[in-house]
């Protein structure tokens, strides 16, 4: 990896970070701003901040989504428990299901660091749930089921438990 991508991941994951824990902040920023803007139309029904009831209705719609709005890593966990496979489809998945507004690369940084915690794991359907690693098997390092040698045949057994045949020698093929 050169330094160029090393500093690229490095940002995605301060960018994370920084909106994992900024989050709360501003939907409590938002709701200080409702509530300022209802007093000042509670004092002044002319201000230009909120002239309305219209207008602090929907304010305060916006305050109450930003509060309801899934944490983003409990979303990606929300798609993979319902067989959502690949990033893209996560994506389309946490827009239109549940209404979380994020980018191809969050989500991807994401996959990989709830992995890394064990939250979700990965083998050759895509992203799973870890209870839905293939028979039992233990992950490999790279997510997926580790395969183990079948005691007759000395092949290795891929997540599927499917037998990935070994090399024939040369000269014996028929």
């Amino acid at each position: 990896m050169d330094i160029l991508e090393t500093l690229k991941l490095e940002r995605e994951r301060v960018m994370t970070e920084r909106e994992r824990v900024t989050h709360p902040f501003d939907v409590q920023i938002a709701e200080i701003d409702a509530a300022i803007k209802a007093v000042v139309t509670a004092r002044d029904p002319l201000a230009d901040i909120a002239t309305s009831p219209e207008k602090i209705a929907e304010s305060l719609q916006e305050v109450q989504r930003k509060r309801d709005q899934m944490p983003i890593d409990d979303a990606i966990i929300e798609a993979v428990k319902n067989g959502v496979r690949s990033p893209a489809k996560i994506l389309r998945f946490l827009s239109t299901q549940l209404g979380v507004d994020t980018t191809i690369n969050s989500v991807r940084t994401r996959l990989s660091r709830l992995k890394k915690e064990g939250k979700i794991a990965h083998d050759n359907r895509g992203w799973i749930m870890p209870s839905e690693v293939s028979e039992g098997l233990p992950l490999d390092g790279n997510g997926g089921a580790a395969a183990s040698p079948d005691a007759n045949t000395g092949s290795a057994a891929n997540a599927s438990g499917v037998l990935n045949p070994q090399p024939v020698p040369s000269g014996t093929q028929d």
